[in-house]
Parts: structure tokens; sequence; C-alpha cells
């Protein structure tokens, strides 16, 4: 469809076909089956039901390749995904061009906006949901301005008399087309009076939550994969070598090893994290160029990236043949936490009661006040800059239940302020399917003052 200059909005594609997706040649395929999506779409249409929804609008990230398998670079554009009861139609940025469509699964209609208006996201939005009056949306995603430009643009009672926004849009570049120039839709508006928008946030997340067998399985490979780069993190360390020289050795042996088990997966956001010294007091601070020294404290952070999906394996260590009394005792306190909480974490057991029994070991031992963020979360599509299902975090004033099927890690951490004895961060980090009976540990990587002081 081409504006009044005759430049094209954007392309449309129609539903891709399965024949599509066995293509010869093609690099990045889905690594759920068909059947895994169907899955996932058949939940999101019956809570639409539930709910009296026409249509669910997904901006996000994690919800966008939750459900199509397209994981999107945003670069300050915006992307969509509309589910109807009958369609799954994307809307991708032009400089994408067709890496999208390769990488989804196939049964979705494509729109492809280019940036010769700003305004042609929205003007593929009230095409697909410009006629319905009840719509679902990511209000813990789409910001208030694309949330109030949405309104204006895709709900104006017509074509000719749509408000054009008068801020500027995040949704992509180019100059502002006067509203009496834009294409009209051919499915007409929708009542104003009737409009109605519930945010689905939480109901996604609460879908997410409880893993499938596929899905675990894809963390369980991730947790090896991450054991292997720790290990080679703790072969490349020499007194001397810089903590990003070390982290890349790591870095280099997970991305060789998934590059190996996963083919056909996109190769991004893998990372690593090597602290020493004072940097181990936060649990994300960033690699720097501090020289590994005798007596440091070390914690090391892996983070393998697969289709999407996010491990970590988390541990404290030591560079030196001299540890003190004090990093010892905090070091111990934590592994105390640490093995009491894996315990912990059962079907039926609230998530506040957990994190309250385990403010008393720290209570007891005189570190409570130590402790910095909460004992753990929910594992899968996630990342440091998307995702995390938020209701499943493990603080104490969080009353949800564990179930069957979650995947949650456990985490304890404390930070011993620079200028007392011992000073520094301890972490411990475990990846735990909870099962029917208990749960399964998916980790399985040594720890602890027995495992982890390496003499130098």
């Amino acid at each position: 469809e081409n504006d009044s200059a005759g430049r094209p909005r954007f392309y449309m594609y129609p539903t891709k076909q399965e024949a599509e997706e066995q293509e010869d040649g093609k690099v990045v395929r889905p690594f759920f089956s068909k059947a895994e999506f169907d899955h996932r779409l058949s939940k999101v249409r019956a809570m639409m039901l539930e709910e009296g929804l026409d249509a669910v609008v997904l901006t996000s990230m994690h919800n966008i390749k939750y459900f199509t398998n397209f994981l999107y670079c945003p670069f300050g554009r915006s992307y969509a995904v509309v589910i109807t009861k009958d369609e799954v139609v994307m809307s991708t940025a032009g400089t994408d061009q067709q890496q999208p469509r390769r990488d989804e699964i196939y049964g979705i209609r494509n729109y492809v906006y280019t940036d010769w208006n700003k305004q042609n996201y929205l003007e593929v939005l009230r095409k697909e949901i410009g006629h319905f009056t009840k719509i679902g949306y990511e209000a813990d995603h789409m910001n208030c301005q694309l949330f109030e430009e949405m309104k204006a643009y895709c709900f104006s009672s017509s074509a000719d008399s749509a408000t054009t926004p008068s801020s500027p849009s995040s949704s992509s570049g180019g100059g502002e087309e006067p509203a009496a120039k834009r294409a009209k839709t051919t499915t007409g508006s929708s009542d104003s009076s009737l409009l109605k928008f519930t945010n689905v946030s939480k109901l996604l997340m609460k879908q997410r939550l409880v893993k499938t067998e596929q899905e675990v399985e894809l963390i369980r490979e991730a947790c090896k994969v991450a054991n292997q780069g720790c290990d080679a993190t703790i072969a490349a360390m020499k007194e001397g070598v810089k903590e990003w020289k070390v982290a890349e050795a790591g870095l280099q042996k997970m991305n060789e090893l998934i590059s190996e088990k996963f083919p056909a997966s996109e190769m991004r956001d893998t990372w690593v994290w090597f602290q020493s010294g004072i940097n181990t007091d936060g649990a994300h601070n960033a690699l720097t160029s501090k020289p590994l020294r005798k007596e440091d404290l070390l914690s090391f952070n892996m983070f393998p990236m697969i289709d999407g999906y996010y491990a970590a394996l988390e541990r404290t260590g030591y560079f030196g043949n001299h540890i003190s009394e004090q990093h010892l005792k905090y070091w111990n306190v934590n592994v105390e936490v640490f093995e009491k909480g894996r315990e912990m974490l059962q079907p039926g057991k609230k998530l506040g009661d957990i994190a309250k029994e385990l403010n008393k070991i720290y209570e007891r031992e005189g570190c409570l006040e130590y402790r910095t963020f909460g004992y753990g979360h929910s594992l899968g599509i996630m990342c440091h800059y998307y995702g995390r299902e938020t209701i499943l975090e493990l603080r104490e004033d969080n009353e949800m239940i564990l179930e069957p099927g979650m995947v949650v890690s456990m985490e304890p951490h404390i930070t011993v302020p620079e200028n007392l004895p011992g000073a520094g961060g301890y972490r411990e980090h475990d990846i735990l399917l909870i099962t029917e009976t208990g749960n399964e540990n998916l980790t399985n990587f040594k720890y602890g003052s027995k495992d982890m002081i390496f003499k130098v």
C-alpha cells in the first residue's frame, strides 16, 4: 500500500505456509515444534475468550518471541503481533527485510512497514484492529506515548477525521503525513464509546510460568553449556590477566557449544560477567580491565542464551593462598542459605514463606543487613534487556505458590561493605525444575570453599 506521494507504507505478505518452513538453504529454524506454538496460541485464545477480547496486541520482545519464534532488535522502532481468534499477524520494520518471515513459525501473516512516514507502524495496527472494540495489550511494555497514539490513530470514527498525534512517535522515523491524506482502512473503525483496553501483561506472564517438556529440555542443555563455560573461565585465570580477558575464554566456549548443539538457532546475547575483588559487590557489575590479583574474592557468572531462553550459573570463588576467616564466614553462611533454599523449592510452597525462612539464617549470623535482593526468580524467555516473569520472584511479599513445571533459580547474595573485613559479594546460583514430588537441580556444578578456592 502506498502513501499520497506514491511511496510504499508497507508491504503485505500472505500467510506463511509449511512449504516455506522447509525451504532449502534456510539457516535459522524454530527450535520448538509447531505443536508447541499451537499449544501456546490455544492458551492465549482461551484467555481472550474468558476476558471477552477481540484481539491481543503484543509489543514486547519476549511475548513476540514466545508466540511467533521471532526475536526482534528494536533500535528505536516498534514491532507488533496481533492475535485474534482466527489469525496471527505480525508487523515488523523494513530494516529487517525478510528475516522475521524466515524466523517465524508458519501460519502467520506479515506486514513489513517502511520509514517513509512515521505513522506507517500505526497504519498497520489500524488495518488489523481498528474495527475491534475490546483490545488486550501489554501495559508493562507499551509506553504511555505509544498507547495514546494507538488509541488516537487506530480507533477514530473515520480515516479522514482521525487526529494525528502531536508528539513524535517512537514507532519509526520519517515525516508526518496530514490526517486527510492517510489511507482509509478497508475494515472500518470502531465506535469509540465501546472501546475497552485490557492489560494482559500478568495473564501472559502467568501462561509462561509453567514450562513444557520442550522448554525444560532447552534449559537443561543450556545449564550444561554454562557449566562448561565456567570450567573454561576458571582455566583462563592467571595473576595479572584482566577480567574481560578471563571472561572471554568462557564466552568463546559457550558460543562454540551452542553452535554445535543448536546450529539452527541465532547466535546472540550470550555473555559472561567475571568479577574480582571489590567488583564482586554487585550482582550485575560489568566486566572491567582490572587485573586479577592474589587474594581476590571472585564471582563467576555464565549466561548462555539459546533461542531467546536464559540460563545462568553463578559461583563465588577465591584466588589466593590465604583466605581470611571473615571471607570464609560470609561465604559459608551464604552457602548454608543456598542449600536450605534449594531444599525448600517444593510444589505447594509459598514464595514469601521461603524468603522469610531463609532470612532467619542471615539474621542468626548477623548478615541480614547485607542481603541486597530477592532469593531467586523464574527462568524462561528473558535477558538483561527483555523478559522477566516478575510474579514469580522469591521475595517476602509474594503470595505465589510453586507448581510442577515451574523453573526457578535459587541465588542468595550478600554484599559486605568495602570498609569491613571480608568485603565483597557472595552469591551462588542454581536452576531448579519444580516436579510433582520436589525439585530437580538442572545445574549441578561445584560450589563452596572446598572446590572454589584456587591456589596461586
